[in-house]
């Protein structure tokens, strides 16, 4: 836990050197973060690593922030939505790579208020939540899914709208899952 309190005071605000000319807007990269606390990381003997491993059938993005010896310091995990669209999917896994280090790391995130992301990021985290939802079979699985810290994390994030847009797809998806249980149930 040392070396981990060590990098948050040796990390400086990370320089918004992207641009995103539709929302006229700026914003720091992946490869930003990764240049800001690669020098830092080196000198404090910590290695962080982003895998894509497969727990329950699911791909899932693991950060983990380990000292050289391996002792890991801190760690994340969240499920990759299913999609066939490999754009999405490497927006999706560089998406969430950024943002599990900006919260593993505590790094100056690109909204002071901590609680509400610009139009890209909700819309990219709508995306996300609604990507989750559409690949579940099951109501059990739906149900576990709302109560899964990854999407909480991505569901804090949300504006009004946001919220508003994914109560209404998750209704639709449990009434077409209740609907595809009673037919089920109805044809044996």
């Amino acid at each position: 836990m040392k070396k981990l309190i060590e990098l948050q005071k040796k990390l400086k605000p990370i320089v918004k050197g992207s641009e995103n000319p539709f929302f006229k807007s700026r914003y720091f990269d992946i490869n930003a973060i990764i240049e800001t606390i690669k020098p830092i990381i080196d000198d404090l003997g910590i290695v962080i690593s982003q895998p894509i491993v497969i727990l329950d059938g699911k791909n899932i993005l693991k950060t983990v922030v380990s000292d050289i010896d391996g002792a890991v310091l801190a760690e994340s995990s969240m499920i990759i939505p299913e999609t066939n669209d490999p754009q999405k999917l490497g927006s999706i896994i560089t998406y969430y790579r950024r943002y599990s280090l900006q919260s593993l790391l505590f790094l100056q995130a690109e909204d002071d208020d901590g609680n509400r992301a610009s139009s890209k990021v909700q819309t990219q985290t709508v995306n996300v939540l609604k990507l989750l939802i559409q690949n579940t079979d099951t109501t059990e699985k739906l149900e576990s899914i709302f109560k899964s810290s990854e999407f909480m994390q991505n569901y804090k994030m949300l504006n009004e709208q946001g919220v508003n847009t994914i109560k209404e797809f998750a209704k639709n998806k449990k009434n077409q899952l209740t609907q595809q249980n009673n037919g089920n149930q109805s044809n044996q």
